[in-house]
C-alpha cells in the first residue's frame, strides 16, 4: 500500500468585494478533475448566504 499525501503548493484568492462586521462568510470548496499529479479546486465564496 502507498503512503500517498496531498500537499498545497499554492494559494490564490482573488477579493471582489468588502466584507463588513456581522457578516456571515461562507466558504464551498470542492475537487475537480484530477490533471496528472494535481487536483484543482473549485472554490465559492457566500456573503450573507449571496455568491
Amino acid at each position: 500500500m502507498k503512503n500517498d499525501a496531498w500537499m498545497l503548493l499554492d494559494h490564490h484568492i482573488q477579493y471582489k468585494k468588502q466584507v463588513y462586521l456581522n457578516d456571515i462568510i461562507t466558504v464551498k470548496t470542492y475537487p475537480q478533475i484530477p490533471e496528472g499529479a494535481k487536483q484543482p479546486r473549485k472554490v465559492e465564496f457566500y456573503c450573507n448566504d449571496y455568491q
